[in-house]
């Protein structure tokens, strides 16, 4: 809560870039906080309209005795979230319409980034911001929409996430959300039918996505938000449930088209992330080298993800991860997030790291393995460009390769083993099937035929080990007692 008698001064512009909007019901505990956050802005210039809707006397006297540089739109009554924004945006100067929640703080850098996001993508109608609890745990990072409307928030309860990048998302959150005036105006604004709250947001960017425009998330704006402080918990599930239901009867042909709820499985949420950014190829990047040129990763072509196992680029991930490029953190998550993508191709940069052990090998699914210092592969050996890299991956190229200890695993789905396959083979196979999650296995029901075939006969020659070795000690013993 702010200091009561300390005075909140917003930066005031004749002509802003943005309008920042923001509903109030008049608590001052909350909007304290949101003020001042604003006030800390720097970079593009902006107004504050605050909608106060039916917000007590006291809030009036509040006001005038803490706060200046704001436009302020009273309402005698509570208009709701949507009618509060389609009021406020008629009053609106900037070219840019920004929505904000009175319980969410943003931080330095958040409108900056907004703007930025919006520069970078000409085709976006809106950007979406990085919500985190107050302990930074994640909200979202951009969300899934859901077969039955309900929506997910991507990576939320973690503290970090391997989808922390700028890409076209189902839709983003209300509560810090960026829009083209003329964008916003072009769709009618916000439906009001979902009065007081909740899912007008959703409703919005299925409109704007109707029309051939694109929501994105933006990583480096990053606001607080304290989570359903605006409502009681039975009123909000009341609400959810009915403007879900409007959502269905709304739009049935496009929710038909997504996934069934499963905000916990890596592979929905793999798919779903993928079908929002139109399931580009993805490229897996192992240890590059710190001057690495990313020039080819500025939202176009393939998406490319780093795993730095080396340390080499974290300090530029926050950077990176707005020109559109993911980080893979084993620290922070679990290999079934790398398992659930569609891997196009592997680039190593240095053949210690290409030396994959037997279920790293299975990941990437057979998947062609480049070395892009040319020891492999078919690519100059002179500091490759990304643009010679990825002229490949749609090439014959190199075949796939894995090692296992060093020595060539052949493909597994090659011709079939019979009784006779080399005996570090079968060992092999049976390790890499060892190391095989559940999902995997499901993923890959042919090769684990073979597997099992292969253990199958592998027991085969141990049972028939067994028998002669029996035989032969009964011998032995024969002998002895003779």
């Amino acid at each position: 809560m702010p200091d009561e008698a300390r005075q909140i001064s917003i930066p005031k512009s004749q002509s802003p870039l943005a309008s920042v909007v923001i509903p109030t019901l008049g608590r001052i505990e909350l909007l304290g906080e949101a003020l001042v956050a604003l006030s800390r802005q720097k970079g593009p210039s902006f107004e504050v309209i605050l909608v106060a809707n039916g917000a007590p006397g006291e809030f009036a006297s509040w006001l005038d005795a803490h706060v200046e540089g704001v436009r302020v739109a009273w309402s005698a009554t509570n208009r709701g979230f949507g009618g509060a924004i389609n009021w406020a945006a008629n009053q609106a100067k900037g070219e840019l319409l920004v929505m904000l929640n009175d319980d969410a703080s943003p931080e330095e850098g958040w409108l900056q980034a907004l703007v930025s996001c919006l520069e970078r993508h000409p085709k976006a109608a809106a950007a979406g911001s990085r919500v985190t609890n107050p302990d930074g745990a994640i909200q979202e990072l951009g969300a899934i929409l859901w077969r039955d409307a309900s929506p997910s928030g991507i990576g939320e309860g973690k503290a970090s996430s391997f989808y922390d990048f700028s890409r076209p998302v189902d839709y983003a959150s209300g509560c810090a959300l960026a829009i083209r005036r003329e964008d916003f105006f072009s769709v009618g604004g916000l439906d009001e039918t979902f009065f007081p709250a909740y899912c007008e947001d959703v409703d919005l960017c299925l409109r704007l996505q109707g029309q051939g425009r694109f929501i994105y998330y933006e990583p480096n704006a990053r606001v607080r938000h304290l989570q359903h402080a605006s409502s009681h918990l039975l009123r909000r599930d009341f609400l959810n449930r009915r403007h879900r239901a409007i959502l269905r009867r709304r739009w049935k042909a496009s929710l038909g088209a997504l996934e069934d709820p499963a905000p916990k499985d890596p592979g929905a949420i793999a798919r779903s992330v993928g079908r929002a950014m139109g399931n580009p190829d993805a490229v897996l990047v192992v240890d590059p080298p710190e001057d690495l040129d990313l020039g080819l990763a500025a939202g176009t072509g393939p998406l490319i993800a780093i795993w730095d196992r080396k340390g080499r680029l974290w300090e530029k991930a926050s950077r990176l991860a707005s020109r559109g490029l993911a980080f893979f953190d084993p620290a922070a998550e679990d290999l079934g997030v790398l398992r659930a993508q569609r891997w196009a191709g592997v680039v190593c940069f240095e053949e210690e790291t290409a030396r994959l052990r037997p279920w790293e090998a299975l990941l990437w699914k057979k998947l062609p393995l480049f070395l892009a210092d040319g020891s492999a592969g078919p690519l100059p050996k002179d500091n490759p460009s990304w643009a010679a890299i990825f002229s490949r991956l749609g090439a014959s190229g190199p075949t796939w390769a894995a090692w296992v200890m060093d020595l060539p695993l052949p493909p597994l789905r090659g011709p079939s083993m019979g009784p006779d396959a080399d005996w570090f083979y079968l060992r092999a196979a049976l390790r890499v099937e060892e190391e095989f999650s559940t999902s995997l296995v499901e993923e890959h029901a042919q090769t684990i035929a073979e597997l099992d075939s292969a253990q199958r006969e592998l027991e085969a020659f141990r049972r028939r080990k067994a028998v002669k070795a029996a035989d032969a000690i009964g011998k032995l013993r024969r002998a002895w007692g003779r």
